[in-house]
């Protein structure tokens, strides 16, 4: 028992060392660089190091000086502007084909106008749609530190599962205000080759001067939210999983100090790496590459966690770091040259990798290692304990999930 207590505990600092590293290098530094490419894009000239580091540093100080509740208080309303520059903009762009969805099929090439592609497909092909790209949207949605303090934050069950049922049906808006628009501009700007740039392009093109500042200062605030949300939920991590355990007499004001001085410092390091996602095929691809080969170990120990009670934590600490190894070898085998393998389909062949690996640990360890019926292991993932959700909730979220398969019929 002392050994699984002492693997717990490891278990826990993993998990927290990884979502700190994966806070500064994918969540805060791709929402930089984004950023960077919209003022890039209106600013000619603007070193994009320059503008990650200025974006880093002024989200860094009102973060500090707000905390958690002026974070979700800017989420709110910027998300509000965001949605009404991304409509204008959507509506605009349609505009330029005379508000027609045949015009549209005429001038934009039929292959762009598919959510399920083909196998070969550079983008997204089917496999990966169905395998890595579902990885990544569950362990965004389920593991995320920022996303699971906002519903931490919740004043309830209901109210946290409402606010993640509307979320769920946002999400389904960028097909129609963000993904859309950017087919769309194949035919407007032919002549543009970074695709990190079309939205900006777009704004920067076709939108009247007074409406396009309104837009750019919309997508500017939610990113910089967007990093506000992720510097703040690093920072409460490190605090709680890291200064608390090493000095255990600090007083709250002392860790909401050390949170600050952390938010600083993560906050410049993202902006100093954000400039590297240059280097790479595109923001999207850098994203979904970097979760499939580190992450996809942790949601697989998770939901193995979730649902087979004699999943010991000496299994799962060792899941994590032959599941972290065996990553890392495919990687260096893919940069090499020696496996081709696409990079939304890396977080399927991860994922399952580690569940291989998660059967092979159990067998090893046994019984000695499965948590003891009443253990407060297994009270933790009681499904009795927890109330049940309310039916406005269970049936929005029967119709988000409509609403999924019939975006997938109609631009499949």
């Amino acid at each position: 028992m002392t050994l699984q207590i002492v693997d717990l505990a490891v278990i826990g600092l993993y998990f927290a060392l990884m979502t700190l590293v994966m806070v500064l290098v994918v969540d805060t530094a791709g929402t930089l660089y984004a950023g960077a490419l919209v003022l890039s894009t209106f600013v000619p000239g603007l070193q994009l190091l320059h503008a990650t580091l200025g974006l880093a540093l002024f989200t860094a100080l009102y973060t500090a000086a707000g905390g958690l509740r002026a974070v979700v208080y800017t989420d709110v309303l910027q998300t509000v502007v965001l949605l009404a520059g991304s409509t204008a903009l959507a509506l605009i762009v349609f505009g330029k084909f005379d508000f027609s969805w045949a015009e549209v099929l005429r001038r934009v090439p039929e292959e762009h106008l598919h959510l399920i592609r083909p196998l070969d497909d550079p983008g997204v092909p089917w496999l990966g749609l169905l395998t890595g790209i579902p990885v990544a949207g569950l362990y965004y949605w389920c593991l995320n530190q920022h996303i699971v303090q906002r519903v931490l934050g919740a004043n309830g069950l209901e109210s946290a599962a409402r606010g993640a049922l509307i979320a769920g049906a946002l999400k389904l808006l960028p097909l129609f205000l963000m993904t859309l628009p950017g087919a769309l501009a194949i035919p407007l700007l032919p002549q543009l080759e970074q695709p990190d740039q079309v939205w900006p392009t777009l704004v920067k093109s076709f939108v009247p001067a007074g409406l396009a500042g309104l837009i750019l200062a919309g997508l500017l605030a939610a990113l910089m939210s967007s990093c506000s949300a992720t510097l703040n939920s690093s920072a409460t991590l490190l605090a709680a999983d890291f200064v608390r355990p090493a000095l255990p007499g600090v007083s709250s004001r002392g860790l909401a100090w050390f949170g600050r001085a952390a938010t600083l410092l993560i906050a410049a390091g993202a902006g100093w790496w954000a400039p590297m996602i240059r280097h790479f095929p595109g923001l999207w691809a850098y994203v979904q590459e970097i979760i499939a080969y580190a992450l996809s170990p942790m949601l697989a120990v998770a939901v193995l966690g979730m649902v087979c009670p004699w999943f010991g934590a000496n299994a799962a600490l060792r899941t994590l770091a032959s599941a972290h190894l065996c990553s890392a070898a495919l990687l260096g085998a893919k940069l090499g040259g020696w496996v081709h393998l696409h990079y939304s389909v890396v977080g399927g062949v991860v994922f399952a990798n580690t569940l291989l690996l998660a059967g092979a640990w159990m067998l090893a360890t046994r019984a000695a290692d499965r948590p003891s019926p009443g253990s407060p292991t297994l009270e933790v993932v009681r499904r009795d304990n927890l109330p049940g959700l309310p039916l406005d909730v269970r049936l929005g979220a029967l119709a988000v999930l409509l609403g999924v398969l019939g975006l997938l019929v109609a631009f499949g």
